[in-house]
């Protein structure tokens, strides 16, 4: 990236955004720092940015200026002016995808008008780590997109399967190592603790080097999470029956390496390879090896979903190139930039959103007439609607169902293997036990009200009569038709 050869010679950086801390989105950060614009991150990218940044650099992954990139970086939670008197500001929201991610809410003020860009970032509809998804939906009128449309058809799948092999490993008491990016580390890290909390399991996690310093960095809960940022020898952070977790992707340099080297003769040790697809996993060891392709992205009908969801006059799609690009021109009802040209093009101008140079008139006149949100909102009128508070970038506690895994597999799997006097598990005919209902309840509430379907909570009580589990609402909560209360607990 070269931000100095995009402007004119009248014009000056104003800011840089960074909607998460993956290498590939901030490599050549300190050779675009110019005419004093801050960095904007979300507070827990913005922390691992800071240890990242210069951990890079010692590894010359990271280029130019990362001393002035850092000095510039400025964590965000709520609206942030860039220009004028509020006439163009920034807030972020949270994407999914990564520990910390987040999109930007982009919104720029003309003639007593607030008009309302979204920047997605990399995102998926699920939660990761705890932090909360892309929302489906802002108070605030979403007129122009720009969306990375990089998917993953089988990510949640992956995902459960680099659970599943794991636990399955420590729990036949391997001395188990896994190795993922740093952020899926930790990512990995919550799911497990997650888990073994779930399901009473006794599976030691311990986190060394990059992943541990960026988990400590983010200020996570390091309940059944030990964190070992530096260690002298491998076999001090490696034990039968736990989780190590190790960066890079594969054990092919760096700690990872080190690690498995002290491993890959051992046939009573496991290597689980959490990978992006960029590196050959390792295989042919002595020790068990399983790789898993875990990109966090979503699949095409979810951005397809989101897309429509917000119903944009314009979609500027990024994060694709090819026939993949190609595929998303003309697909929404709206005007769709899905091209990589250097031609610098005009979305707004003289109080008015601009069709695209090639569109007919016939196709502006459908886009407008089935594009709801072409009107901003008026400043004066609505005041409260545009300053309207927007979902933060914060880490919550980790919903096993949100995250995209399936739990009642994992009961299936893990619910008899728990130590102790867990009773997690199906019983012998297959029903649930009320500490599994009532654990499912909870994560059923959590999970909608941070997705925004539930206003108001409505508290639920579990009682036992007999061989049944019968749900007990507030006195004064209807509910018409039983069938929609069995099909809203099937879904969610």
């Amino acid at each position: 990236m070269d931000v100095s050869a995009l402007m004119g010679d009248d014009e000056q950086l104003a800011s840089v955004l960074v909607t998460h801390a993956h290498l590939d989105h901030f490599r050549s950060l300190g050779e675009n720092v110019v005419d004093g614009a801050p960095v904007l991150a979300s507070a827990p990218t913005a922390a691992v940015l800071e240890e990242s940044l210069s951990e890079n650099e010692r590894n010359d992954r990271a280029t130019g200026d990362v001393e002035g990139a850092l000095d510039a970086l400025e964590p965000v939670t709520g609206w942030r002016t860039l220009l004028g008197d509020d006439a163009v500001r920034v807030h972020p929201v949270p994407a999914g995808h990564a520990p910390g991610a987040a999109g930007f809410v982009i919104q720029f003020r003309d003639d007593g008008v607030a008009r309302h860009l979204l920047v997605t970032g990399d995102f998926t509809r699920t939660q990761t780590a705890g932090y909360p998804a892309l929302p489906d939906s802002l108070p605030v009128d979403v007129e122009a997109m720009i969306v990375n449309v990089a998917t993953a058809d089988e990510y949640e799948r992956r995902l459960q399967e680099t659970l599943e092999t794991t636990l399955a490993r420590v729990l036949d008491d391997d001395t188990t190592l896994l190795t993922g990016g740093s952020l899926t580390g930790v990512h990995l890290a919550r799911l497990l603790a997650a888990a073994a909390s779930r399901f009473s399991l006794d599976v030691p996690i311990r986190l060394v080097g990059q992943p541990a310093k960026l988990y400590d960095a983010l200020s996570l809960p390091t309940d059944r999470v030990e964190l070992t940022p530096e260690y002298a020898d491998p076999a001090a952070v490696l034990d039968s029956g736990a989780v190590t977790i190790a960066a890079p992707e594969t054990p092919v340099d760096g700690g990872a390496k080190r690690l498995f080297k002290a491993i890959e003769g051992d046939a009573d040790a496991a290597l689980v390879q959490a990978t992006t697809g960029a590196l050959d996993p390792v295989t042919g060891a002595a020790c068990r090896t399983d790789a898993f392709e875990v990109r966090a992205h979503p699949t095409e009908g979810v951005v397809d979903g989101v897309v429509e969801g917000y119903d944009p006059l314009h979609v500027v799609v990024g994060h694709e190139k090819g026939s993949a690009l190609d595929a998303y021109k003309d697909k929404y009802a709206a005007f769709v930039w899905a091209n990589q040209d250097a031609i610098e093009q005009t979305l707004y101008a003289d109080g008015e959103w601009q069709a695209p140079p090639w569109v007919s008139e016939r196709a502006e006149e459908y886009v407008y007439g089935n594009t709801a949100t072409t009107g901003g909102t008026p400043l004066a009128d609505d005041a409260a609607a545009v300053d309207a508070s927007l979902p933060a970038v914060e880490a919550g506690d980790v919903l096993l169902h949100a995250e995209g895994i399936d739990v009642t597999r994992l009961g299936e799997r893990f619910g008899s293997a728990s130590s102790g006097d867990a009773t997690a598990g199906a019983d012998a005919e297959g029903s649930e036990d009320l500490s599994t209902v009532l654990a499912r309840l909870e994560e059923i509430e959590a999970l909608l009200a941070a997705r925004g379907v539930l206003d108001d909570r409505v508290p639920v009580t579990v009682d036992e009569f007999g061989d049944r589990t019968v749900l007990v609402l507030p006195e004064g909560v209807d509910v018409d038709d039983a069938d929609d209360v069995h099909v809203f607990l099937d879904d969610e």
